[in-house]
């Protein structure tokens, strides 16, 4: 039995490696929101970030983000996959709803920009984690299989 460069000894690489994917998850999710969020502040007139919270808007929208989609998940039947991209869209909106509410570095003014900040946050997460997210969580992560 070698010594393995990815966990310390006596850990259980399970857990190891869920831990260290989450943590992955995490990084990625905080990146790719960052950047959603800054598109929307360019792009859209009603969509404010105050540049001195802004790291703090993209924690408070990542972890209830990180919180919201799979809680709206759980309420789908496995059965209705086409409801998927209806979740993200619902995710995406709660997400921009909750963290306009308890933030004080984001403002979002108007029914036209919260529809167009929505599907800029929901298109660009869906875009860009299709593309790269689980790569980048699996490089972040150490593993092998890619």
């Amino acid at each position: 039995m070698g010594w393995d460069a990815r966990r310390p000894v006596g850990w259980p690489a399970i857990r190891y490696s869920r831990a260290v994917r989450f943590i992955a998850r995490v990084i990625v999710s905080l990146v790719l929101n960052a950047v959603a969020l800054l598109i929307a502040a360019i792009v859209l007139d009603g969509f404010t970030i105050d540049e001195l919270n802004f790291p703090v808007v993209v924690v408070i929208f990542t972890i209830i983000q990180l919180i919201a989609r799979p809680a709206l998940e759980t309420v789908i039947d496995e059965n209705a996959q086409w409801a998927a991209s209806v979740v993200g869209l619902v995710a995406a909106w709660v997400t921009l709803l909750v963290t306009d509410m308890v933030s004080d570095g984001l403002n979002i003014e108007g029914l036209g920009t919260w529809i167009v900040a929505t599907l800029i946050v929901w298109g660009g997460a869906w875009i860009v984690g299709l593309l790269f997210a689980e790569r980048m969580i699996k490089k972040i992560a150490g593993d092998k299989k890619q």
